[in-house]
This record gives structure tokens, C-alpha cells and sequence, in this order.
């Protein structure tokens, strides 16, 4: 049920996935500080997959869920590395509850395991941050891709198309403003890069203006709107 990664592709590769992802947007700073021989993309990616075997199986008994945490241990070889992973189990089934009615059963059962963890309430009170502002965590997408694109090896530029496209993509769900940002970025990497990363750079700034046109358009939209309610009022 661990995920242990053999390379660095793998391991860029699941923080451009985790960087639509608000649990690790929140608490991946935090949990880079713990003490604990995984990385931190291998801890979110195994609490990831225990998250879906629990729901997957509706495990909300404590004797079962007991079994999974003994063998979790087990695996982990280390206490710490055990009770990081549920306790990010527990953020991701948090963020799951409105998709899965069995997460809140779920993740009560998990409390009660993660209490004998010194650090799990420090830590819980990290991954339970009110700050769910949608600028947060796009700022924290786009600090996360332009980081990915700063690390791109000059030496070997087209080894790294596919993560680079994968960071295109995941930017295409930002904002125009925070793509802005990111295509900065691209665009540093793509001069340190003679201008190989060229294609994707492009792709990126076609969505961006894409992007800034619907907004332009949705303003325009407004602008009438709000003349036909002070037409109406005057009326």
C-alpha cells in the first residue's frame, strides 16, 4: 500500500498531479519538515491510495480498519512514517465527504487510531487551515508549477517534454492572471533551454488569451446587464 518512487521523473510527475490538490496544497510544506524516510509525494501518494481502499471496501468498523493500520505499520517500519500517512488519510477523506458518504464514518474511526501520535494534532490543525479562498490555492498551483519549471534540466530539455506538458495542462485550470505566472516561467525555461520547449510555451499562451477573452467577454456581459437594470429603475 506504500508508494515508493524509484525516480525523480516520478516523483515531478505526482506534484504536478498532487498541485490540483488542496490537501497537499495546504499541508506539503508542513509535512516536508516531518521525520520520515518516504518523501513527501510518496507519503500523499500512499495516503492517497489508502483513502480509495477504505472507501472502496467501506471499512468503518474499528477491528477492520485496526487490521489496515497493522499492516500499514508494518509496512512503514517506522511509527512516524505510519501515523503521517493516516493523518493525510484522514485530510483526503475530509475532502472526499460530499462525494462519499462513508468518508466521515471512515475518518472517525481513523481519529481515534491517530491520537496516539504525538504530532497529530499540530498537524491536523495544519491540514484543517480555513484558508479556502480560491487565491490561496491558486497561488499556491502556480508557485508549485513555476518551481517545476525552474528544476527543468537544460542539458536534456526534451527528456522533460512530457512533464512540461503535463504542468501545460494543469495550468489550464488556473485563471488568466495566475497562467501568466506560470508562462513566465515556461518562458525563462525555454530561453535556458534554446528555445526547444517552444511548443509548449505556445500552447500555453493560446489558452491564457483564451482565457483573458472569456473574461472580457463575461465583463461585457455584466456591463449590459447592470445598464439594463439602471434603464429599469429610471423606467
Amino acid at each position: 500500500m506504500i508508494k515508493r518512487f524509484e525516480n525523480k521523473k516520478d516523483k515531478k510527475e505526482a506534484r504536478i498531479k498532487f498541485s490540483k490538490d488542496e490537501v497537499f496544497l495546504t499541508a506539503h510544506e508542513a509535512i516536508k519538515a516531518m521525520d520520515s524516510p518516504l518523501s513527501v509525494e510518496e507519503l500523499f501518494c500512499s495516503a492517497e491510495e489508502l483513502a480509495r481502499y477504505l472507501l472502496t471496501n467501506n471499512l468503518d468498523e474499528p477491528a477492520l480498519v485496526e487490521y489496515e493500520i497493522d499492516e500499514l505499520k508494518e509496512e512503514a517500519e517506522d511509527d512516524t512514517t505510519a501515523y503521517l500517512i493516516m493523518t493525510l488519510t484522514l485530510g483526503k477523506l475530509s475532502a472526499l465527504r460530499k462525494k462519499h458518504p462513508n468518508a466521515v464514518a471512515i475518518a472517525r474511526m481513523l481519529v481515534s487510531f491517530c491520537q496516539a501520535y504525538d504530532q497529530f494534532t499540530p498537524l491536523l490543525g495544519k491540514l484543517s487551515k480555513k484558508e479556502h479562498e480560491r487565491w490561496y490555492y491558486e497561488n499556491k498551483r502556480v508557485d508549485l508549477l513555476s518551481y517545476e519549471l525552474k528544476t527543468i534540466d537544460e542539458v536534456n530539455p526534451l527528456d522533460a517534454m512530457e512533464v512540461v506538458n503535463k504542468i501545460v495542462d494543469a495550468a489550464e485550470g488556473l485563471t488568466a492572471d495566475a497562467i501568466q505566472h506560470v508562462e513566465n516561467a515556461l518562458s525563462e525555461a525555454n530561453d535556458k533551454c534554446n528555445h526547444q520547449l517552444l511548443e509548449p510555451l505556445e500552447r500555453l499562451r493560446t489558452i491564457r488569451k483564451k482565457k483573458s477573452s472569456t473574461n472580457i467577454n463575461i465583463e461585457k456581459v455584466n456591463d449590459i446587464h447592470d445598464c439594463q437594470n439602471v434603464h429599469a429603475s429610471i423606467n
